[in-house]
């Protein structure tokens, strides 16, 4: 056994990683190594298991569901701790006998590039780290079955939204908004209006600033994404 890892000779009962969605990203060592630990279950902690489909009502517009405030990810036996769907996604449409949508009805939508880098994170962690026996034996199924079917020109296929939802189920759980505001009690928000006494050559600084900021939008001709922290 001599030059082999000790962590390697150890049988794990789990293997826990906060900031988990770090294994979303295989270039690193960390998934690489943990295939190679003998490891019972794995647990990814995370509040930002993605950054686009978060909120998004999975492919529907309507009435979003709340978004979560940390996340797990896990393959240690969550048939009885699932969530229920309607807190994943929300219902599925109804149609008013015009056979135009009503008005709280879910308007469907056309997936994009930035939700196809979000399934990928999601499928990375589900087959690599997480190793779902289906998805680890196959590790096309994630793309073949869940992604593909999502990013359909037309939008989403029939049943495409329900397959994510029953993938994210079997192995995610979540803390939803109202059960941490229960727990956790915060004061309420207030909000104070200060007014700062610039010197005026700081006034005009300021004001040269904001225009170079307000021209660089019209003449990109608000195309790009600009984040400014004044």
């Amino acid at each position: 056994m001599s030059g082999i890892s000790s962590l390697l000779q150890i049988r794990w009962k789990r293997l826990v990683i906060d900031e988990g969605h770090v294994s979303a990203n295989l270039a690193t060592t960390l998934v690489p190594f943990a295939k190679m630990l003998s490891v019972e279950r794995r647990w990814i902690i995370t509040g930002t298991p993605t950054t686009n489909l978060l909120g998004l009502g999975l492919g529907s517009r309507g009435i979003e569901p709340s978004p979560s405030s940390s996340s797990i990810q896990t393959n240690d036996g969550l048939s009885d701790q699932r969530l229920p769907a309607e807190d994943i996604i929300p219902s599925s449409s109804e149609v008013s006998p015009a056979g135009t949508p009503s008005p709280t009805t879910p308007l469907k939508r056309i997936w994009t590039k930035y939700d196809r880098e979000d399934l990928n994170k999601l499928g990375n962690m589900i087959t690599h780290f997480i190793a779902v026996p289906q998805f680890n034996a196959d590790c096309t199924l994630i793309s073949t079955h869940v992604t593909e079917p999502l990013l359909d020109p037309c939008g989403p296929r029939r049943g495409a939204i329900q397959v994510l939802n029953q993938v994210m189920e079997m192995v995610m759980i979540r803390h939803r908004v109202e059960d941490v505001e229960k727990a956790v009690i915060l004061p309420p928000v207030s909000h104070e209006t200060v007014l700062l006494d610039l010197d005026p050559y700081v006034v005009k600084s300021f004001n040269a600033l904001q225009a170079a900021i307000i021209v660089n939008a019209i003449d990109s001709q608000r195309t790009d994404q600009v984040c400014s922290r004044l």
